[in-house]
């Protein structure tokens, strides 16, 4: 009887352990990862604008359907508009493999403590939403 119980009560332990920890863990393995990053973006914080540039490879099978740039400034989140410096068009689906976001931010005079970049891909028949990268301002403590 003493057994038995035990072995319940490890089953049930694996059982949480599962859904907990594993779960999450699978699903965030079979998500579709439209790009990955090479190295860290680089920024140039300027009173009217931030240039950002970033490496990244493209990953077959997912194709772009948004980029969107956001900043905080003074606690309050903000849709910022850019110009790709390479005047690639914009919602630009680019071809698989190596690529560069070469962008300029414009800021119009206002401090931001950040600047997120956003995409959306569709990936098979999955919707995917990512931060590209978060830019943090160099004044910011």
């Amino acid at each position: 009887m003493k057994k038995d119980l035990l072995g319940i009560l490890y089953g049930v332990l694996f059982m949480v352990f599962s859904i907990g920890v594993l779960f999450p863990l699978t699903a965030q393995l079979l998500t579709p990862t439209p790009y990955e990053l090479v190295g860290e973006p680089v920024a140039s914080w300027e009173p009217n604008h931030t240039d950002v540039t970033a490496s990244f490879i493209k990953k077959e099978g997912c194709h772009l359907v948004s980029f969107s740039v956001s900043g905080v400034s003074a606690g309050q989140p903000r849709t910022l508009e850019y110009i790709d410096l390479d005047g690639v068009p914009e919602n630009y689906d680019r071809k698989p493999g190596s690529q560069t976001l070469n962008i300029r931010v414009l800021t119009q005079g206002l401090y931001y403590e950040s600047i997120s970049l956003h995409t959306r891909h569709l990936c098979g028949a999955d919707y995917v939403n990512k931060v590209f990268d978060t830019l943090r301002n160099p004044n910011e403590t």
